[in-house]
C-alpha cells in the first residue's frame, strides 16, 4: 500500500478562445496520488482494516474513501488526496474550475450511500507522505457534496472558495472527504459493527483518460501597471532603481524615466541614472496578452551641486590697529547694504562686523565701497563680550547672534543701525544639549542665518566635551527668536570623520533647494584648519562635502602653512555680480592667538564689477592767504578714489595714490583756481575748481 504523495507534472492544453480559456490540468501516467488513513486503535500507514476485521489489500491503482468500523467497534476512515500543479500562464485568472476522478467500484454493508465533497490538503511535503498529513487540512468546502458513482466520472464544481484555493503560479493539494468526515459529526451515524461503505477511485497509474484532473477556465485582462522606486531626490548623477509592482502578470514593460529615454525590457527591476539637474515625472506600461496599462507617474527630482569656487588670494583687508583689538582681529561677517554708518557714499557699501581681542573678545565694525578698503568704526560695537556675531537684516532691522562669552548660549540682539544702538531681544534663543548623551552639551559657538519660504533656519556649531569634537547643528522657526533644535542634529560633520572638527559656518548661496555653505575643518579635534565647502538640498538633511577636499588651504606663515596650529577659519561671503568674495581669519598660531591675526579676502573671477567711479570734492583752509603761509586741501570724494590728482593752478601738481590730503605753498601772488581729479578702477571725475588768492609785500624768491 503506497504511503506518498506526488506532486504531479502539469499538462497544460489550450482550447478556449483568447478571452475565456480552458486548462485541462492532468496527472501524468506514472505519477501517484495516495490517501491517508485514521483508526480509533492509532494511526497507521500499514495494513488497514476494513470490514469486519479482514484485511483489505489496496492496490497501488485505487484510491479510497472509506467510512467504517472494526471488528471491536472503532470508526476508522481513510481520504483521498491529489496534488496537481495548476500553474497558469502569467496574466490569467481563473473564472471557474471542475475537479473531475474517475470511480472505479464501491460497496456498502449497511451504512448506505457515501457523499464526498473536496477541502484543501497541505501535505508538509508535496513528494512524499508523512504520518501527520492524514490531518493537514481545513474544513473549507471548495464544491458541493455529490453522492459518488462508480464507473463514472464524478465532477465537483468549484465554489468561490474552490477558485481562491488554485494556486496559478504553482501547485494546488486537494483532499476527497466523505460528508460525515467533513463536518465533523461521524459520531451521530449509526452503524453496526464491520459495517463500511466505501468508494474507490483510479489513480493516475491508470494514465490516459482515467485519471483525475482539474479543469479550469481561466480569462486575463490588461495589468494594472504601477511601480516603486528607492529614491526619490538626490545630487547628479543620480541612479533610481525602478521595480514593477503591477498586478495582472505583464510580460512587457516600457518605462518613460522623464528624461526623454526609455527601458523597454521583460525583466524588472531597471536602473536609470539621471545625469542633468531637473524634475522628472517617470510612469510604467505594463502589458500582456490581455492588453496594455499606464501607471501613474511618480517625481524624481535631482539636484545640480553649486559649480566649486576657484579662489585667489587678495588681500589683508583688516589687521589690529586700534587698542581695544590687541593684536586678534578675526570672525568676521559680511553684509552688503544700504546706509552706510561711516562712508559717504551714494548706494551699498560692504559692512563687516569682527571680533578683536581673545582676552575680551568684542564686536567691531567696518565698511568699504568697494569690498576691500576698510575704514573701521572709531571703537566698537555695544554688543556683548562674546564669541563671533552673525549680524542679519530683516526690513530695516538688524539682528545679530552672538554667542555668550562662556559659550553657554546664543542670545540675538537687535539695532536700528547695526553698530551703536544693540538692545537684547532674546536671551538664549539656541541652548546647550540638556546633558552628557547630547553632541551640543559642552559649548556652543559660531552661526549662520537664512531665511527660506518665511522659515529661519540657523546652522551652529557646538561640542561635546567626551570627545572635544566640533560639529554643526540645525535649529529653525518662523521668527528669528523662538527656534526649534533640530532633532536629527548635527547635520554636518567633518569632512576627514572620526575626530574631526568642523565650526565656523557661512551661507554661501541659496538657490532655491540648494543650499551651498563654507565652513573650516580640521581632520584632528583641534587645528590645522582649511575651509571647505559643503552642500545639501533638504534643509536639515543630506549635508555632504562637495568636494571631499578643501577648497582653499592655508598658504604663507601668516596662515600657519606647514604648523600643526596655523588655521584659516570663520568665513564669511558676500556675492557680487557673479564674484564671490570670501573674508576669513587668519592666523599662524590658531591655538593661542600669541602671533596674531588678520582678516583676508579672496575671491573667484577678480573684483566684482560693482566699483563705482569717485565724484571728486574737497575742501580748503584758506580762501585768501599771505606768503608764504600753505593752503590745506582735504579730500571728501565719494565712492573711494584710489589715486588723487590735485592742480594748485599755478603750474604745479600732486599726483598721489595715498594720503590725500595734502599742503602747498605758492611763490607768487594771485588769484589760483584748484581743482581735484579723483580716479579709481570704475573711472574719474574732476571736481569743480575752487579760488585762492595769494597776497604779499613782494614775490618769494627762488
Amino acid at each position: 500500500m503506497r504511503k506518498i504523495i506526488f506532486c504531479l507534472i502539469l499538462l497544460l492544453l489550450l482550447i478556449g478562445t483568447a478571452s475565456a480559456t480552458v486548462f485541462d490540468a492532468y496527472a501524468v501516467a506514472n505519477a501517484s496520488d495516495g490517501y491517508v488513513s485514521h483508526d480509533g486503535a492509532g494511526d497507521s500507514f500499514g495494513a488497514y482494516r476494513a470490514a469486519g476485521g479482514t484485511v483489505a489489500d489496496f492496490s497501488t491503482t485505487t484510491t479510497y474513501i472509506v467510512f467504517g468500523t472494526n471488528d471491536v467497534g472503532y470508526v476508522q476512515w481513510s481520504r483521498g488526496a491529489s496534488c496537481l500543479n495548476t500553474t497558469l500562464p502569467a496574466g490569467y485568472t481563473p473564472t471557474a474550475a471542475t475537479f473531475s476522478w474517475l470511480a472505479t467500484s464501491s460497496g456498502d454493508t449497511g451504512l448506505g450511500d457515501l457523499w464526498i465533497g473536496v477541502t484543501p490538503f497541505s501535505p508538509a511535503s508535496k513528494s512524499a507522505l508523512a504520518y501527520t498529513d492524514y490531518n493537514t487540512f481545513s474544513d473549507t468546502q471548495l464544491a458541493g457534496y455529490i453522492k459518488a458513482t462508480k464507473s463514472a466520472r464524478n465532477n465537483w464544481t468549484f465554489n468561490a472558495a474552490g477558485l481562491a484555493s488554485i494556486n496559478t503560479s504553482g501547485t494546488s493539494c486537494y483532499m476527497l472527504r466523505y460528508d460525515p468526515d467533513i463536518i465533523n459529526n461521524g459520531g451521530n451515524i449509526s452503524y453496526a459493527i464491520g459495517a463500511y461503505t466505501y468508494q474507490q477511485f483510479n489513480d493516475n497509474d491508470a494514465g490516459g483518460a482515467s485519471r483525475e484532473f482539474l479543469e479550469i477556465t481561466a480569462s486575463i485582462s490588461a495589468p494594472v501597471a504601477s511601480f516603486s522606486k528607492n529614491l526619490t531626490q538626490g545630487w547628479n548623477s543620480l541612479p533610481v532603481q525602478f521595480t514593477d509592482t503591477s498586478t495582472g502578470s505583464p510580460t512587457q514593460r516600457n518605462w518613460s524615466f522623464g528624461d526623454g529615454t526609455w527601458d523597454n525590457s521583460t525583466g524588472t527591476p531597471v536602473t536609470h541614472t539621471y545625469t542633468t539637474a531637473g524634475t522628472y515625472s517617470a510612469y510604467l506600461i505594463a502589458s500582456s496578452t490581455g492588453g496594455s496599462n499606464q501607471s501613474a507617474s511618480q517625481t524624481i527630482t535631482v539636484y545640480q551641486h553649486e559649480p566649486i569656487p576657484n579662489f585667489t588670494r587678495y588681500a589683508t583687508v583688516i589687521t589690529a590697529d586700534q587698542s581695544w583689538e590687541g593684536i586678534v582681529v578675526g570672525e568676521p561677517t559680511i553684509l552688503y547694504d544700504t546706509n552706510p554708518q561711516i562712508l559717504n557714499a551714494s548706494s551699498h557699501v560692504y559692512k563687516m562686523w569682527y571680533v578683536g581681542n581673545w582676552t575680551h573678545p568684542r564686536v567691531g565694525y567696518a565698511e568699504s565701497t568697494n569690498g576691500y578698503n576698510f575704514t573701521k568704526y572709531s571703537t566698537y560695537t555695544n554688543l556683548p563680550e562674546g564669541d563671533r556675531s552673525t549680524p542679519f537684516k530683516d526690513g530695516s532691522t538688524y539682528y545679530c547672534y552672538i554667542a555668550n562669552d562662556a559659550n553657554t548660549q546664543i542670545d540675538l540682539y537687535n539695532s536700528t543701525n547695526g553698530v551703536s544702538n544693540w538692545q537684547l531681544n532674546a536671551s538664549n534663543v539656541i541652548p546647550l544639549g540638556v546633558g552628557g548623551g547630547d553632541w551640543d552639551h559642552s559649548a556652543i559657538a559660531n552661526t549662520a542665518v537664512w531665511n527660506a519660504s518665511g522659515i529661519w533656519n540657523v546652522l551652529y556649531e557646538a561640542s561635546n566635551a567626551g570627545n572635544g569634537v566640533w560639529y554643526i547643528g540645525l535649529a529653525n522657526g518662523s521668527a528669528p527668536w523662538s527656534l526649534t533644535k533640530f532633532s536629527g542634529n548635527p547635520v554636518l560633520g567633518a569632512p576627514a570623520g572620526g575626530t574631526a572638527s568642523n565650526g565656523g559656518p557661512s551661507v554661501m548661496i541659496v538657490n532655491g533647494s540648494v543650499i551651498s555653505i563654507i565652513d573650516h575643518a580640521t581632520p584632528s579635534s583641534t587645528l590645522p584648519c582649511d575651509l571647505y565647502k559643503a552642500d545639501t538640498y533638504a534643509v536639515a538633511m543630506n549635508w555632504i562635502y562637495n568636494p571631499s577636499v578643501a577648497i582653499l588651504n592655508r598658504t604663507g606663515t601668516d596662515e600657519g602653512a606647514g604648523s600643526s596650529v596655523g588655521q584659516i577659519a570663520d568665513p564669511s561671503v558676500v556675492l557680487r555680480t557673479n564674484t564671490i568674495y570670501l573674508y576669513y581669519a587668519a592666523t599662524p598660531d590658531g591655538a593661542t592667538g600669541a602671533s596674531g591675526s588678520t582678516i583676508k579676502l579672496a575671491t573667484t573671477n577678480g573684483l566684482a564689477n560693482d566699483v563705482v567711479a569717485p565724484v571728486a570734492l574737497f575742501t580748503k583752509n584758506y580762501n585768501t592767504l599771505r606768503i608764504p603761509n600753505r593752503v590745506t586741501v582735504t579730500d571728501i570724494s565719494t565712492n573711494i578714489p584710489a589715486s588723487w590728482n590735485w592742480s594748485w593752478g599755478d603750474g604745479m601738481w600732486t599726483n598721489i595714490t595715498s594720503s590725500p590730503n595734502q599742503t602747498h605753498q605758492y611763490l607768487k601772488r594771485g588769484d589760483w583756481n584748484v581743482y581735484l581729479l579723483a580716479s579709481n578702477t570704475a573711472g574719474s571725475n574732476t571736481s569743480a575748481t575752487q579760488s585762492v588768492r595769494v597776497v604779499g609785500y613782494q614775490d618769494v624768491q627762488e
